[in-house]
């Protein structure tokens, strides 16, 4: 039986919780754009090039893959998840390009691409948050990748979502990623609430599920974009379908509106 206590707020982690990553390939390649994974790394190799044409394209596929690599170790070894512009200057580094000329407007081109044509909505979300909005204080707790904090609240705006959370830790921000307990401190504070009493909606065991049970609260795993763990998760409750979230919700306590509510 799930663990039953009062629910002082209920987070929500964005990617595959409410926004499913990678829907805005299919508006890009409507519209005649390449991939994001491809705008990226020929982006790279493009103004790499402007400063030394000589590079091979193996030279420069290697220092991309590189300043990708480095940036994955700081966002899943050391939680902290840097602007586009820090893992973008590794690689330049290693081709010794330093101080590139353009490299701000590449990055602001790449953190640019999921508000210009942003991710989709996952099914029902609006609804469910509806149906809690003034209930209980409702937050985000997401990590930034190669969007920051800022495009991912223009990102919630254009789906008129944004208001539904009464606060927003996202990594950049707040300093470190999931599964560090930065982002649930920095909601607990703002909303004036016990840590231990908010439970986290998220689809990854290590960083969702795992983060939130470290500070005492409660975890939802959310497999309606995608189901990665089969099952194989800590999560007091599993939801599939946010129809269904209400119900769920409620077997782990009762909802307390608190001030901000």
């Amino acid at each position: 039986m799930p663990h039953t206590a009062p629910i002082h707020a209920v987070t929500f982690d964005l990617w595959d919780t409410l926004v499913i990553d990678d829907s805005d390939e299919v508006e890009r390649a409507r519209r005649g754009l390449q991939s994001k994974d491809a705008t990226r790394r020929n982006g790279f190799a493009a103004l790499a090039r402007k400063h030394r044409p000589e590079l091979s394209d193996a030279v420069i596929t290697e220092a991309y893959n590189l300043a990708q690599a480095r940036f994955r170790h700081w966002w899943k070894k050391e939680h902290h998840t840097p602007p586009v512009a820090e893992w973008l200057t590794v690689g330049f580094t290693a081709l010794d390009i330093e101080d590139a000329d353009g490299i701000v407007a590449l990055a602001d081109e790449l953190a640019g691409m999921e508000v210009e044509i942003p991710p989709q909505p996952v099914p029902h979300v609006r609804q469910m948050l509806t149906a809690l909005k003034g209930r209980v204080p409702l937050a985000i707790v997401s990590d930034t990748i190669n969007t920051p904090a800022s495009g991912l609240r223009a990102i919630l705006r254009q789906h008129d979502l944004l208001d539904f959370f009464e606060v927003c830790a996202f990594s950049d921000e707040v300093g470190h990623s999931k599964p560090h307990r930065a982002g649930y401190a920095h909601v607990a504070a703002t909303l004036g609430i016990p840590i231990e009493g908010i439970v986290h909606v998220g689809d990854r065991q290590e960083t969702d599920v795992d983060g939130v049970q470290r500070v005492g609260g409660r975890a939802v795993l959310y497999t309606g974009a995608i189901d990665r763990h089969q099952g194989d998760t800590t999560a007091e409750v599993t939801c599939a379908d946010y129809a269904a979230f209400e119900a769920l919700l409620g077997t782990l306590g009762e909802l307390v509106p608190g001030a901000h509510g």
